[in-house]
């Protein structure tokens, strides 16, 4: 996946470029997103309906391709939220060097991924 840390806080060309590096069947809509001005914050603003009938009206016309992109989207905010809980900077996603991430943990997962993160339970 693309190098964003917020999708809240990509812009167009985050976004773009987040699109163009999925793989080769979905890189052409790399294009769609920028000439169409959609940042990070206008998709994560989102629900699912809200999503597809936005890659319907940028001209993403495969079901199963908007059903892809939707699905890594989702994955991408997965990640932030598990990120946050965590610890992770909002912005860059980085931890603080305080958290201690074994490394070997690092190397398989960059930006660190907690796989447990799932499980998480926050008592108010």
């Amino acid at each position: 996946m693309g190098n964003i840390a917020s999708i809240k806080n990509a812009s167009v060309t985050d976004v773009g470029t987040f699109v163009a590096n999925l793989d080769e069947a979905l890189a052409p809509y790399s294009a769609n997103f920028v000439n169409n001005r959609i940042d990070g914050y206008l998709l994560h603003n989102k629900d699912d309906q809200e999503l597809h009938e936005t890659l319907v009206d940028i001209s993403i016309k495969t079901r199963l391709h908007r059903k892809r992109l939707i699905s890594e989207l989702r994955k991408l905010e997965d990640k932030e939220v598990c990120g946050r809980a965590l610890g992770a900077h909002p912005t860059t996603g980085k931890f603080h060097p305080a958290i201690h991430i074994p490394t070997y943990f690092l190397a398989v997962n960059n930006p660190p991924l907690i796989p447990f993160c799932s499980f998480i339970v926050v008592s108010i």
